[in-house]
């Protein structure tokens, strides 16, 4: 019978380091679960991870690195909470930076070593661009700088994710140079990336391929930024790369791939709208339209989808505007695009009271701007519709939702309406108004001077809810002020 070989028996894990990781994997749960209520209490936990861990410092446990994983999880709270939190965030990043400066490499290799320390720095960069501090760009420029030079000594790294960080270095540098209004440099600095995101398998990882998309984007906003005379031509080329990317590609197959395609398309037609141009305003018709077929079944049910339909729809009447802009509404051809014009400022309003009736009010700015075109679309080719569309939008007593329009909103449609009915009582107008005829012409001064009535209605209601609200603070302040007063004393009983 043969002898059982002895087993070495399995090393007993030091209790120690197993008390200190439980602090540090309880922080990161915490931290995951998205719960703002939670923070105080995350962070405590990462001070006693962090502690815990400094106690173990030359017991031979490689403490240095999860030590610093602690810090940098506990400044990615405090970043969120204010100035003195992101101070106090910048003083974390520091002191994680250190601990891996002063790493052993016995059981992390030295390249690992760099790449965690680029990470520190980026995410160090990364806050400092939250500071309103006029240091703040070029101290975050200076720490994505160290990040770069410590990324460009790196192999590709493990599935190409140290290359990969490089080129998330300079994109980040790009944003911090932006920041500063050094435009130009932030396009090389993109270049700069994308030329190492060209080295990535972009045809079988769809996540790089979804960020040189990104990347292409944010060196055409760059670039327009800069103001040159070929500006425009280099930023639609910039976007085309983009677009090229995504067309036809399997990343249509998800959400994000079809938002990011629209998301595309809709700043290469506000590019071409950029020119104000009415000969080649229509060229972005085609991107609205495709943006749209990406958008249109998600935008009731996804808000970023809905924001871009909003947009897609902005960006139309704009162009529409720029068409007409010149011979106004002439043809079959010119009063079929005014009426596609007006569904759409129309359908992109509806679409957002809809959102803001389930409490999402992400979509007042986008919308006010979109009503705002409504209004100069109506009043320049349309003025006898112009006072319906103005009071179905602000008049509480037609729309619940017009109480939560926009100051920006309430005074592009007095201000139309006002125009409107001056340039009407004027009679001098474009030839559009001129062949409303006498009967139409009195009836459309009659809408625009009921919308300016109810104006002043709404004016005056406002002013007394104000009055109201006023007597009411100062009645709780005298309430407030009687009740903290010392009371009279009692008489005593002999």
């Amino acid at each position: 019978m043969s002898e059982t070989p002895e087993q070495t028996p399995a090393p007993t894990p030091n209790p120690k380091v197993a008390e200190a990781l439980s602090y540090l994997e309880a922080a990161e749960q915490s931290a995951n679960s998205g719960d703002a209520s939670r923070a105080a209490y995350t962070v405590q936990l990462y001070d006693q991870a962090v502690e815990k861990l400094a106690e173990l410092a030359g017991e031979g446990a490689n403490t240095a690195r999860l030590q610093a994983l602690a810090w940098v999880g506990r400044a990615s709270i405090k970043r969120t909470q204010g100035p003195e939190g992101l101070l106090e965030a910048l003083g974390n990043f520091d002191q994680a930076i250190n601990l891996i400066k002063g790493a052993s490499v016995e059981a992390e290799s030295e390249d690992v070593r760099k790449n965690d320390l680029a990470d520190i720095w980026i995410n160090r960069g990364i806050t400092q661009l939250g500071s309103q501090a006029p240091e703040a760009p070029a101290e975050a420029l200076r720490n994505f700088d160290e990040a770069i030079e410590l990324r460009r000594s790196l192999p590709a790294g493990p599935e190409h994710q140290y290359a990969y960080g490089l080129a998330d270095a300079y994109m980040h540098r790009a944003a911090a140079l932006g920041r500063s209004q050094s435009h130009g440099e932030a396009v090389k600095s993109f270049e700069e990336g994308i030329a190492v995101m060209g080295t990535l398998p972009i045809d079988e990882n769809d996540w790089f391929r979804h960020q040189l998309a990104i990347a292409h984007i944010n060196r055409a906003a760059a670039l327009q930024a800069q103001s040159a005379e070929d500006s425009l031509v280099k930023a639609l080329g910039a976007v085309d790369e983009a677009i090229a990317l995504l067309r036809g590609h399997r990343l249509l197959e998800r959400n994000e791939g079809k938002h990011l395609l629209a998301a595309c398309l809709i700043n290469r037609a506000g590019l071409i709208l950029s020119g104000n141009s009415a000969e080649t305003a229509l060229q972005a018709k085609e991107c609205i339209a495709e943006s749209r077929s990406l958008t249109d079944a998600l935008e009731k049910t996804e808000p970023n989808f809905a924001d871009l339909g909003i947009k897609a729809r902005h960006a139309f009447s704009r162009m529409t505007g720029l068409v007409l802009s010149e011979a106004g509404v002439k043809t079959d051809a010119d009063k079929e695009l005014m009426d596609a014009a007006t569904d759409a400022v129309d359908e992109g309003l509806a679409l957002w009271r809809e959102w803001e009736q389930r409490g999402v009010g992400a979509f007042r700015q986008v919308s006010s701007q979109l009503f705002h075109f409504g209004c100069m679309l109506y009043l320049q080719h349309q003025p006898q519709f112009l006072a319906e569309f103005v009071l179905e939008n602000l008049d509480p007593k037609r729309s619940a939702l017009a109480v939560v329009s926009t100051p920006f909103m309430q005074q592009a449609g007095v201000e139309a309406v006002a125009i409107a009915t001056k340039q009407l009582e004027d009679q001098g107008i474009s030839a559009d108004v001129v062949t409303l005829g006498a009967e139409r012409l009195s009836e459309a001064l009659r809408s625009l001077r009921g919308a300016q009535a109810r104006f002043q209605e709404l004016h005056q209601e406002a002013l007394k809810v104000q009055a109201q609200m006023k007597a009411q603070a100062e009645a709780q302040a005298r309430a407030q002020a009687e009740g903290s007063a010392p009371s009279n004393p009692q008489p005593g009983v002999n």
